[in-house]
C-alpha cells in the first residue's frame, strides 16, 4: 500500500462517526454478514446485549448515515479484561484494506474510556489468527478448543437418550446442576488448574475467568450449568444454552473435562435438556476443551446418539494481550 493510499484510508477512518448501538439500529446491523452459515447468534442476542451494561456494541457510520461496521465487546467481573466477541464490516466496505484500521479505531476508543482495562482477549479461528495479530497488540496464544456441529430431531433423540442415560447411570447420577455450594470443590487446584484451560470457563466459545461473580453471570443468562459431585474436587463442568437463528434452534454447550465417561455423560444430559426445552430439528454446537477427547466424543455423538455431523466448526484459539499499547504497524 502506498503512502498516499494509507493517507486516504486515515482520512476515511477519521470521518467516521462512532457511537453505541441502540435498539432502533437492529435492521441496519443485520445487513452486516456474519459468515456463520445461517447460524448467527446476533439477531437473537442483539437486544439483550444493548440492554446489558457490561456489553458494548460499537457502531461506525459514515457522515451519510450508512452503517460501516459493528464491534461487540464486553468486560469481565473486575472491569480489567475486555473480550472482543465479533467484528463485522459492511460488504460494500470489504476489500478496501480498512478492516484493521476500523478495529483499531473502535478498540482505541474503548481503551481510552476504560482506564481500568489491563487485558485484551478474543477467540479466533485457529487457522487464521493473523488478522488479530496484525492489529498491533502483542498477543499470545493461551489455549485451543475444538468445536463440532451436529443436527437431530429432538423427538427421535429423546428415546435414545433414555437408554444411554440408563447405561451410564453410575456417572450420570453424579452430575447435578451447579449451585453456589459447588464453588468450594471447584476452587480445588485439581479442577482450576487441571480441568479448566487457563482457569477459564467457556460459554459456547466465549471465555470467562473462573470466579463466583462470573458463574453468577452465566446463571443470570439462563445457562444450564452442570458439575459432577463424585469426589472432593469437581472433575467436570459443562455450560449450555440456546438461541434462535434463521435456520432454527441452536443449542450449544462446552464440556470442560478430561474423563471420557464423564464427558459422554455431560453430552447426554445437555442434549436431554435441549430435548425438554425445544421441538423439531435442533442444531447442536459442542465445544470440547480437551482435544484428546474430540474423536471419541464425535464418534459417540454419531454412532450412539444418532446425531448427524455437519461440515462446520473446527479449532478455535484464545489470544490474549496484557499490553494495550499499539505497536507501530502499517494498517
Amino acid at each position: 500500500m502506498s503512502v498516499q493510499e494509507q493517507g486516504q484510508d486515515q482520512d476515511i477512518l477519521a470521518n467516521l462517526q462512532i457511537r453505541d448501538a441502540m435498539h432502533v439500529d437492529y435492521d441496519a446491523v443485520l445487513t452486516l454478514e456474519s459468515g456463520r452459515h445461517g447460524y448467527d447468534y446476533l439477531p437473537a442476542l442483539y437486544h439483550p446485549w444493548v440492554d446489558n451494561p457490561a456489553v458494548t456494541l460499537s457502531l461506525a457510520w459514515t457522515e451519510e448515515k450508512v452503517l460501516v461496521a459493528i464491534m461487540v465487546t464486553w468486560t469481565d467481573d473486575t472491569g480489567e479484561t475486555i473480550y472482543l466477541k465479533t467484528f463485522r464490516i459492511s460488504p460494500d466496505w470489504r476489500g478496501r484494506g480498512l478492516s484493521i484500521g476500523l478495529r483499531r479505531l473502535l478498540l482505541t476508543k474503548l481503551f481510552k474510556e476504560s482506564p481500568k482495562l489491563r487485558t485484551f482477549r478474543t477467540m479466533v479461528d485457529a487457522k487464521a489468527p493473523q488478522l488479530i495479530k496484525r492489529l498491533g497488540l502483542a498477543v499470545k496464544s493461551k489455549f485451543k478448543v475444538e468445536t463440532k456441529f451436529f443436527k437431530s430431531d429432538v423427538e427421535a433423540l429423546s428415546d435414545k437418550l433414555e437408554d444411554l442415560e440408563r447405561s451410564m447411570q453410575s456417572t450420570v447420577s453424579t452430575i447435578k446442576p451447579f449451585k453456589n455450594m459447588d464453588m468450594k470443590r471447584m476452587l480445588a487446584d485439581e479442577f482450576t488448574s487441571k480441568i479448566l484451560p487457563e482457569r477459564t470457563v467457556l460459554d459456547d466459545t466465549d471465555p470467562y475467568s473462573f470466579s463466583l461473580p462470573n458463574m453468577k453471570t452465566l446463571e443470570e443468562r439462563k445457562c444450564y450449568i452442570l458439575v459432577d459431585r463424585s469426589g472432593p474436587a469437581v472433575r467436570s463442568l459443562s455450560v449450555g444454552g440456546s438461541y434462535t437463528t434463521s435456520r432454527g434452534t441452536v443449542y450449544y454447550f462446552a464440556i470442560h473435562c478430561k474423563d471420557r465417561q464423564l464427558a459422554k455423560s455431560h453430552l447426554v444430559l445437555q442434549t436431554k435438556r435441549a430435548c425438554s426445552d425445544h421441538r423439531g430439528n435442533v442444531t447442536f454446537i459442542v465445544t470440547v476443551t480437551d482435544s484428546s477427547l474430540t474423536e471419541d466424543l464425535v464418534s459417540y455423538c454419531k454412532e450412539a446418539m444418532g446425531l448427524k455431523g455437519m461440515p462446520y466448526g473446527g479449532t478455535h484459539e484464545l489470544l490474549e494481550s496484557r499490553s494495550l499499547v499499539w505497536e507501530e504497524r502499517k494498517i
